[in-house]
């Protein structure tokens, strides 16, 4: 797995526009994060095995505790966090995806949404650029916990939209869908002072 899919894992969407991000401050990300487990993820990694990214003043940037440590390098503008990494054949990768950070979090592939109040139900949006092609993506969570998600990415014209379920526990949520009998849909995510996304804890320094 390159550094780009270990980074982000299987995370499908977050927002290119969202206005509770941390604004034009690189220094803020600077440090060392862990990621967060979801609570309704039942395959997620043990607290001391989850990925830890560690950013450097100097835009350097290393994913560590899944398999080997690996380098990149990462800008930040406004609320865009943007990662290149090598591949084995030395070509680069690409991936830009909106950030929210606090002292003591930082959420990648952040979603943001109109109508959700304080609460999870809602429609909540976000966009990511990945090597250059845009990809939206809209998840509905249904007070009736039905959902709908949908993925769009506009350099194939391919995407996914699809009829799901989710479920919540605590601020943590989960969409499920079966697209096929070999094929399901798990998207987990987790909402942190009115934005979802992936969560990371600050390490101490």
């Amino acid at each position: 797995m390159d550094f780009t899919q270990t980074l982000v894992g299987a995370l499908l969407a977050g927002s290119l526009f969202a206005t509770a991000a941390c604004g034009d401050d690189p220094a803020a990300i600077v440090g060392g994060w862990r990621a967060q487990a979801n609570g309704l993820d039942a395959g997620a990694s043990p607290g001391g095995d989850r990925q830890v990214l560690t950013f450097g003043a100097d835009g350097t940037v290393v994913a560590s505790g899944v398999g080997a440590a690996a380098p990149g390098t990462y800008t930040v503008a406004g609320d865009r966090l943007t990662l290149v990494t090598p591949r084995a054949d030395a070509s680069l990768d690409s991936q830009t995806t909106t950030f929210y950070a606090s002292d003591t979090r930082l959420v990648l592939d952040v979603m943001t949404s109109v109508d959700a109040a304080a609460g999870l139900a809602g429609t909540w949006r976000g966009a990511r650029v990945i090597n250059g092609a845009a990809i939206d993506t809209t998840v509905v969570l249904r007070a009736d916990h039905t959902a709908r998600f949908a993925s769009h990415d506009h350099a194939t014209g391919g995407g996914i939209e699809i009829e799901a379920g989710w479920e919540q526990q605590g601020d943590d949520v989960a969409v499920r869908a079966t697209i096929s009998p070999d094929h399901l849909l798990a998207y987990f995510a987790t909402r942190i002072d009115g934005v979802l996304g992936s969560p990371y804890e600050r390490l101490a320094p």
